[in-house]
């Protein structure tokens, strides 16, 4: 993780250039949000392995003050043309990782738009200007950028080809996006219908065979909900409910405080306790993580301490 911090501001993501954005946004006046959104748009753009507009976005704002985090759930749906009775018939018996009908809905823009919208006070256009000439401009490939592209490299080039500035992918080889660049700025000049339902969507669309449509796209994925709570070490922990599987941090939190661990954290005894904490609830995700209209158990369920005990 980077972090970086000063006269109030604080910016943590998993790599320098993000964190370097947010901070860029605090200093132009930009709020906690902006900076948020800035950083999560230079992610998307030097750590595509992490992220991206095509994929997702959970988020929770504090607002002191209130009693719970604002919360929202960005993750689109299955596209409207997957049927699950047509896959099954096709032999499917599970999600395949690189099947048309696994791709759904991007949301990240639509959560960029949500959160700026409520709590922003800064233009969209303004926020992707770091992450814009990231892509423009270049960056240094991490050692973690090459190694998932050298993983997925049969995957990946065909459609991406501009990842593949050397053969094979090399840690610190600059590597242009502008493409993404590209899309960015469509983003930026347009908003949402920009994305959603002008040539990214359109390309969207194309790639899964039409089995996400036009009118998918067309509807906003964003959703503000109830966020779930636990108790743990004597702090109140706040996460995303399913679709999210953010509670198997709660839940594996609360059950390693109730084993009492030792303070010391490089005990071998703690960190085989914090292991054993979240296999125990990890083991059942598959079957309560869904559709947040089809899971079996209440969230709040899912870390309520008499069903870990």
């Amino acid at each position: 993780m980077a972090a970086s911090s000063g006269f109030g501001d604080v910016a943590v993501t998993p790599h320098e250039l993000s964190t370097l954005a947010a901070m860029e946004i605090y200093a132009l006046g930009g709020n906690a949000i902006d900076a948020s959104i800035a950083a999560n748009a230079v992610q998307g753009v030097v750590a595509p392995e992490t992220c991206g507009i095509g994929g997702d976005l959970f988020a929770l704002v504090h607002r002191p003050g209130d009693a719970a985090p604002a919360t929202l759930n960005a993750s689109g749906r299955a596209g409207s043309g997957v049927d699950p009775s047509t896959l099954r018939r096709s032999g499917l018996t599970s999600i395949p990782f690189d099947h048309p009908a696994s791709v759904t809905v991007p949301g990240c823009v639509d959560g960029w738009v949500a959160l700026l919208g409520l709590f922003g006070s800064m233009p969209l256009a303004e926020v992707l200007t770091p992450a814009i000439r990231y892509a423009d401009d270049g960056f240094a490939t991490s050692v973690e950028l090459a190694a998932a592209l050298t993983r997925r490299r049969g995957r990946l080039e065909p459609a991406a080809p501009e990842l593949f500035a050397t053969d094979p992918p090399k840690p610190g080889v600059r590597l242009i996006r502008r493409d993404l660049a590209r899309t960015l700025r469509k983003i930026a000049d347009g908003g949402r219908e920009a994305f959603y339902e002008g040539a990214p969507g359109e390309a969207i669309s194309n790639a899964v065979d039409g089995l996400i449509t036009a009118e998918d796209l067309a509807v906003g994925q964003e959703e503000w909900v109830d966020p779930v709570s636990a108790e743990v070490f004597g702090r109140t922990g706040w996460t995303i409910p399913p679709n999210s599987q953010g509670y198997l941090t709660l839940a594996s939190a609360w059950i390693f405080s109730e084993l009492e661990p030792p303070t010391d954290r490089i005990d071998g005894e703690y960190l085989h306790f914090q292991i054993e904490a979240y296999r125990s609830v990890a083991w059942e995700r598959d079957d309560l993580v869904a559709d947040p209209e089809r899971i079996p158990l209440a969230p709040d369920r899912l870390v309520a301490p008499e069903r870990l005990r």
